[in-house]
């Protein structure tokens, strides 16, 4: 990464500050410069890759809305991705409509592996969205730690352990990766539309040396639910350090065996992974999903939206997420942008 002082961090930084504004409303997010900066070098780094394409409204140096998108040849998936982000005042509405319209216009040369995030401020955009056949494929939630796990813990806390089902908590060793993986894999052929690349070989492939790497590294969050010999889990935490917006942070993902959804697991595996995240300072806790039973534990955890995932085809009709009050789409859609 250049230096600050680049020409495309000269150029992020407009963009930057229009985002760093909107992001200001956001319960746990971190109004400091560190945050600016983050959003500067992750703008900067797009902005100098090869074939992006730009659109602002307004003046650059005081952009009143901008869409930026970028081919992402390496990312979380383990595929080339086309990753667009836009922004707009929410106070402006003209704004709010051009930063929609472009967004719809410039994803029409996409391909599948397309990828808009947009910030649930911008929620009332998405019918527009669906116009040229973008939906809402997920939704990132942030929850604070230490009020999370009162909360969790506040009314009938759940066990810490997963006896009472049968079930045993374990570290993740590296001979338990491949029956993990072939868990993972198993989980999200039979429903894509929870995360609809966590099936495929490169992000399994990515997967697998992560994991690798955890059961070498003795301060890993990272377990497995087992039933005897059987993997029916695995989940994790992964302390991401301090960063600008949120302060020390961590990502969570878990995975359960269809066979155990729906008997409570959730709670104790939350338990344990906020517990292990709070006695490290870890202040927040987010993540990316469409699962009904992680937006259902959002709710009782406190957590928020921050930013909407939009793709082609979804998988999932806006309703599915219209019905959880957090996912911040209820009233927004009743109120779209105008076409």
């Amino acid at each position: 990464m250049r230096r600050p002082g680049s020409q495309w961090a000269r150029q992020a930084r407009p963009l930057a500050a229009l985002r760093h504004a909107t992001q200001r409303h956001h319960p746990a997010y971190l109004d400091r410069p560190a945050a600016m900066a983050e959003h500067v070098a992750a703008l900067a780094d797009a902005l100098r890759t090869p074939g992006r394409r730009l659109r602002i409204l307004g003046d650059p140096a005081r952009p009143r809305a901008f869409v930026l998108q970028a081919a992402c040849p390496e990312n979380w998936t383990g595929r080339p991705l086309l990753q667009a982000s836009a922004e707009a005042d929410p106070r402006d509405p003209d704004a709010v409509t051009w930063m929609a319209r472009t967004a719809a216009m410039l994803s029409l040369a996409r391909d599948p592996a397309y990828l808009l995030s947009l910030d649930i401020a911008h929620a009332a955009s998405v019918p527009r969205l669906a116009s040229v056949g973008l939906g809402v494929d997920s939704v990132t939630l942030v929850g604070q730690t230490a009020p999370a796990l009162a909360r969790l813990m506040g009314h009938r806390p759940p066990p810490d352990s997963l006896h009472h089902l049968g079930l045993q908590v374990d570290r993740l060793r590296p001979q338990d990766v491949d029956a993990a993986l072939r868990l993972k894999q198993r989980v999200f052929a039979a429903a894509p539309q929870w995360a609809w690349f966590a099936a495929w070989p490169e992000h399994l492939a990515q997967t697998r040396g992560h994991w690798l790497d955890g059961c070498r590294d003795p301060h890993a969050l990272l377990f497995v639910v087992r039933q005897g010999p059987r993997i029916l889990g695995v989940f994790e935490a992964s302390p991401q350090g301090d960063t600008g917006a949120w302060g020390p942070s961590a990502g969570i993902d878990l995975c359960l065996a269809p066979e155990v959804q729906g008997q409570g697991a959730i709670w104790t595996l939350y338990r344990i992974l906020l517990t292990a995240l709070a006695r490290r300072g870890v202040r927040v806790f987010r993540g990316g999903t469409a699962q009904p039973g992680v937006l259902v534990a959002a709710e009782r955890l406190g957590r928020h939206p921050t930013t909407l995932h939009v793709r082609p085809a979804p998988r999932l009709p806006i309703e599915h997420f219209m019905g959880f009050k957090m996912s911040g789409l209820g009233r927004a859609h009743a109120r779209p942008v105008p076409g």
